[in-house]
């Protein structure tokens, strides 16, 4: 490939004729700078290679004898310094194929270079094969992050790739919340089912309505069991068969004493609660209206002091919604409908704690007929064991002296 030569510096003549060619010192280096300064160019690289690279001396080849050492002036319009490519050619060679890569061979046709599968009816490198790279190197390929169902369903690689990683730390928080719920668990056991634990709460029915009453100034002489510490019996509480208020007539339908106050109750809260208040006794007793319209329940607790009895009854005004609550009495004549509708009441009575229990018999809710007050009223009447006990506390009242 011809080059053109550079413009000869102003200020220099070229040899005489005569055929003789005298070689001359190189003009000292200065930047080149248009319109006639001088500087030493390099030798153009071979076509075809990077630039920068060969063994040759990057110098000016020697300068024929009939020809200056700087060659004729350069024609208007072209560089001073870099000669004029022909079309389609670079700078150092010809311009390589559109489909072939500047530095290395073409890929034959038929063959992918980097895909996994090459073109329609061309051999492909298989996926995970080592693939040529430019410069004789060899890489492995990656493989495609890509699962055929999620692509099918529009989903990019990098799609599928954050779906996994989110999946991933949602196990692993799934997976650390259930091994603490585990590790918390170990050494506790649950009570058992006989004491009232939650798990056979299954199926008890509960109050929908509850109010707590504190202990009134009477009952000042029972606000420590030590004053009154004859135990409760049964029949002294329920020792009437009948109770009336008004026109309504309540009948006893059965009576029981339990020594274990935990018996008496379910819900792991209440039995909590129940075990801070000194309770050795527990005596209920279940009843049925004459026209078989209601159903009521009167439990009475022996607790240790007035403290306790008001602090509890104020406790189940919460604990009733789903905390536990006493079990009713068994009967054949008539016993609480578990989804049916009722309303409870607390009573604190010096060291004592009576809790009333009542509803409609067919679970229904009360209607304009229906008055609980006066039912409550009426169980109520087991209370006067009680009252017995606080004038057998503090004696008859001696009348005043004339």
């Amino acid at each position: 490939m011809s080059k053109r030569r550079r413009a000869a510096p102003q200020g220099q003549v070229p040899p005489g004729g005569g055929g003789e060619s005298e070689r001359r010192r190189a003009a000292p280096q200065a930047p080149p700078v248009r319109g006639g300064e001088t500087k030493r160019r390099r030798a153009a690289p071979q076509a075809g290679a990077p630039p920068g690279r060969g063994d040759e001396p990057m110098r000016r080849p020697a300068v024929p004898q009939d020809e200056a050492m700087w060659g004729p002036p350069a024609p208007e319009g072209e560089a001073m310094w870099r000669p004029a490519a022909p079309v389609g050619e670079g700078m150092w060679g010809p311009a390589a194929p559109q489909d072939e890569a500047m530095w290395a061979p073409a890929v034959p046709e038929g063959e992918a270079m980097r895909s996994g599968a090459g073109p329609e009816g061309g051999p492909g490198a298989p996926e995970g094969e080592v693939v040529a790279e430019r410069g004789g190197k060899s890489k492995r390929r990656r493989a495609s992050f890509e699962v055929e169902a999620l692509s099918e369903r529009g989903l990019t690689e990098r799609q599928q790739r954050i779906l996994f990683a989110v999946g991933t730390v949602l196990v692993v928080l799934l997976g650390g919340f259930g091994l603490t719920a585990i590790v918390s668990t170990l050494g506790v056991s649950a009570p058992a089912s006989e004491q009232g634990s939650a798990a056979d709460s299954i199926g008890l029915p509960h109050p929908d309505e509850y109010q707590a009453w504190p202990s009134p100034k009477l009952f000042a002489p029972l606000a420590d069991r030590k004053a009154d510490a004859t135990g409760l019996k049964a029949e002294e509480v329920f020792g009437t068969k009948t109770l009336k208020s008004g026109k309504l007539t309540l009948k006893l339908l059965g009576r029981r004493l339990d020594g274990a106050c935990a018996q008496v109750m379910w819900g792991g809260e209440v039995l909590a609660k129940l075990a801070t208040t000194g309770c050795t006794q527990a005596v209920r007793g279940l009843y049925l209206s004459a026209d078989r319209r209601y159903v009521a329940q009167y439990t009475l607790f022996n607790l240790a002091g007035q403290a306790d009895a008001e602090r509890f009854v104020q406790e189940m005004a919460t604990l009733y919604r789903g905390g536990g609550w006493i079990r009713p009495l068994e009967s054949p004549s008539a016993s609480f409908v578990t989804d049916g509708y009722t309303e409870a009441s607390g009573h604190a009575m010096g060291h004592y704690a009576g809790f009333v229990w009542v509803g409609r018999l067919d679970g229904q809710e009360p209607g304009p007929k229906d008055d609980f007050v006066s039912l409550t009223l009426a169980v109520r009447g087991a209370e006067k064991a009680i009252f017995r006990r606080v004038v057998a506390v503090t004696g008859p009242e001696t009348p005043p002296a004339k």
